[in-house]
């Protein structure tokens, strides 16, 4: 078995893709309320703890890019 090969790019160039996206990315907003509707499932978490939680992973999100906005 081969690998596939792969083409090397410089730091920092911005790769498109033709085809449609293989995910949503969803607005900051749209990623808040579809997190806290979740978190809010756990009821051992403190409101104190889902807004933390929430913060860290929308923080994480847009560091990769996930979230537009």
């Amino acid at each position: 078995m081969q690998a596939a090969p792969v083409q090397v790019v410089p730091a920092g160039t911005t790769l498109t893709v033709a085809e449609e996206p293989m995910c949503d990315v969803l607005s900051t907003e749209e990623t808040n309320g579809e997190l806290t509707e979740l978190l809010l499932r756990v009821t051992s978490l403190t409101a104190g703890q889902i807004l933390e939680i929430r913060r860290g992973v929308l923080e994480l999100a847009r560091g990769h890019g996930w979230v537009d906005g």
